[in-house]
């Protein structure tokens, strides 16, 4: 005989008594996809505020990944003999 016991009935299931989520509609989707953006854009503007060296930091990054791109295109271009 087997090591378990073998049940001839169960419970009936219990409902949950909340949700997790639910389905939008495309006009409830795009307004919370916006209104998630403006509370994050409004989260990084307060920390940039707070913390300007995350700012330069920011800019410099950009100024590199540019100063980048153009060196690529003089080498590129002459290499290729194109202006």
């Amino acid at each position: 005989m087997a090591d378990y016991e073998c049940l001839e009935e169960f419970e009936e299931a219990t409902p949950l008594q909340k949700r997790f989520c639910s389905q939008l509609s495309v006009e409830e989707y795009e307004q919370s996809a916006a209104d998630s953006t403006e509370e994050a854009l409004a989260q990084l503007i307060a920390h940039l505020d707070t913390n300007p060296q995350a700012y330069h930091k920011i800019l410099q990054a950009k100024k590199d990944e540019e100063i980048g791109v153009f060196s690529y295109i003089k080498v590129h271009n002459t290499q290729t003999g194109t202006l």
